[in-house]
């Protein structure tokens, strides 16, 4: 005996995606790339050279303690980026 197909048994279509979701995408990607932006512009040389005075910090040069300042703050600001994405 042969089934007949009854449209209304029939498997609901996926819901379309929620604009909220998309929109929330995009700008998490436009965060990441501007602090990507900033990253590179911050760690190259005009920007960075401005550091290079001579002085020390406890015996380190400003240079070095800036570099790796900067470089924690980037990676501090790239975990909360990603920390508080949408799933």
């Amino acid at each position: 005996m042969a089934r007949r197909h009854n449209p209304a048994q029939a498997p609901a279509a996926p819901a379309p995606p929620a604009k909220e979701n998309t929109v929330f995408k995009r700008l998490d990607a436009q965060r990441l790339l501007a602090l990507f932006v900033g990253g590179a512009l911050l760690l190259n040389f005009p920007l960075l050279a401005l550091w290079n005075l001579g002085l020390t910090v406890w015996g380190v040069p400003l240079f070095v303690v800036a570099l790796f300042v900067l470089w924690g703050l980037l990676i501090a600001a790239l975990g909360w980026l990603v920390e508080r994405m949408p799933e």
